[in-house]
C-alpha cells in the first residue's frame, strides 16, 4: 500500500477516545510502528512477522494485543482503522477503474472515424491545378477561345521553356497583348501567328508577313524602311 498511498489517515478523536490512550507513552510508540509496518504491507502481516520485526519490543507488542489494539485472530495481526481505510480505497480505487473503463468504451463508441490521410501527391496535383489556373491568363485577353488555341498557345510556352527563355507571368501578358493586337482577337489568325513563331524558331510573337504587307500596300517605302501614304509625304 506504500507505493499507491504511502500515507494513512490519523483523527486525533479516535486517538484521544481510544483505548490507545490508556498506555504508556513507550507503548503508543510501539504503535505508531506497528501501524506504519501493517500498512507498508497492505495491512497483511502475521504475528511471527511483526515479533521478527520489533523484536526487542514483543511484551509490549503482547500488551497491546491483550487490550485489544492490535488483533490477533490465529496468527493473522489486524489493526481495524487501517483496514477501514483501506476498504475504503479499494472500493474509490475499483469505483474509478470501473469508470475509466466504461469511458473508453464510450469514447470508442462516440469516437468519429478518422478521414482517410490523404495522398501526399494530391497536394502537388492541387497546386499544379492551381498553377494552370494563375497561367491560364490567355481568356483575359480573348473574348472566346478555341481548344486549338489554348492547345497553341501552351505548346509556345513550352517552346520557349525548351529554349531557355521561360514563360513568368509578367512575360506572358506582354506576349498576349502582342497576339491580340496582331490578331485583332481573332483565334485563328492568333494560331497561325504562335505556329509562325514555333515553326520559325522565334522566341518572340510577330506580325504575320501577309497582314503587313496587307497594310502597307499603296504606301511607298521611305529610305528608312518605313512605309508612309502618298498623303503623308
Amino acid at each position: 500500500m506504500a507505493k499507491d498511498l504511502p500515507y494513512f489517515r490519523f483523527t486525533l478523536q479516535e486517538w484521544q477516545n481510544g483505548a490507545i490512550i490508556d498506555m504508556s507513552d513507550s507503548a503508543q510508540g510501539v504503535f505508531i510502528n506497528v501501524c506504519c509496518f501493517y500498512w507498508a504491507n497492505n495491512c497483511n502481516i502475521t504475528e511471527k512477522m511483526l515479533l521478527k520485526r520489533f523484536k526487542t519490543k514483543t511484551k509490549t507488542i503482547q500488551k497491546l494485543i491483550k487490550s485489544g489494539v492490535i488483533k490477533n485472530q490465529n496468527g493473522i495481526i489486524m489493526v481495524t482503522f487501517l483496514n477501514k481505510q483501506l476498504l475504503e480505497l479499494n472500493k474509490k480505487n475499483s469505483f474509478f477503474s470501473k469508470c475509466g473503463k466504461e469511458g473508453q468504451k464510450v469514447k470508442k463508441t462516440k469516437a468519429p472515424l478518422k478521414p482517410p490521410l490523404e495522398d501526399p501527391l494530391s497536394y502537388k496535383d492541387k497546386d499544379k491545378d492551381k498553377d494552370k489556373d494563375k497561367d491560364n491568363i490567355i481568356g483575359n485577353y480573348f473574348e472566346s477561345i478555341t481548344d486549338d488555341l489554348y492547345k497553341t498557345w501552351e505548346e509556345f510556352k513550352q517552346f520557349r521553356i525548351k529554349i531557355h527563355k521561360g514563360m513568368p507571368i509578367i512575360g506572358q501578358e506582354k506576349m498576349l497583348a502582342k497576339l491580340k493586337k496582331f490578331s485583332s482577337g481573332d483565334n485563328i489568325k492568333a494560331i497561325e501567328i504562335l505556329n509562325n513563331s514555333i515553326v520559325g524558331g522565334y522566341p518572340d510573337i510577330y506580325e504575320l508577313k501577309k497582314d503587313k504587307q496587307e497594310e502597307n500596300d499603296g504606301k511607298i517605302k521611305m529610305p528608312d524602311g518605313t512605309f508612309k501614304n502618298f498623303e503623308e509625304m
